[in-house]
């Protein structure tokens, strides 16, 4: 079985000096990325989106793509991207569409951690490039954002990142959820 895997995942050691990473989330997936690599029977293909602050508060304006070491036996592709407000989103959701399609023809699976925008999107791309592939999605937590004090374009903005959130939710076949609440929320009727 092939699964291209979609998300957010570092080596556990940089999560801790990332000004973006989750470390929580980042464990999650460092987890479920060593567990699957454990199977024989299992090709793992992995693009990952690093997790950095955007600029100023990182002071990197552009990443580069490159191949890096998640563990020992798992590696992943680190999607480019211009590190500046609303352009890093969209440079991401492509980045991640563009490197996804040198692998999604072959994959049984398609495995998403967190369906924001910079991984939903191109996930929903890459399911009409390959009819035949098996979405899931790895929900650990509430996706939607519940802050009320946004105001202006900030608020615009939000609301379309959680609207394309939830259209990314309703185009999977199948879900790990560790919050209850999420599921009965967000999921009925879903496997």
């Amino acid at each position: 079985m092939r699964i291209l895997y979609l998300g957010y995942a570092v080596d556990l050691s940089q999560a801790n000096t990332l000004s973006g990473a989750s470390i929580a989330g980042n464990k999650m997936q460092v987890n479920i990325l060593k567990e699957l690599e454990k199977y024989e029977d299992i090709e793992l293909e992995c693009i990952t989106v690093y997790p950095v602050a955007q600029f100023p508060k990182d002071k990197r304006v552009y990443l580069k793509k490159k191949d890096i070491k998640i563990t020992d036996r798992v590696s992943a592709v680190r999607v480019s991207f211009f590190n500046l407000p609303v352009i890093k989103q969209l440079h991401q959701i492509l980045s991640v569409y563009r490197e996804g399609l040198k692998h999604i023809e072959n994959a049984d699976v398609l495995l998403a951690f967190n369906l924001f925008p910079q991984v939903g999107v191109p996930m929903r791309w890459l399911q009409k490039k390959n009819t035949n592939v098996q979405s899931v999605y790895l929900l650990p937590d509430l996706p939607i954002d519940d802050n009320t004090e946004r105001k202006g374009l900030s608020k615009l903005l939000r609301a379309l990142f959680d609207r394309s959130t939830v259209k990314s939710i309703e185009a999977c076949d199948k879900f790990v959820v560790l919050n209850e609440y999420v599921a009965d929320k967000y999921l009925k009727g879903k496997p």
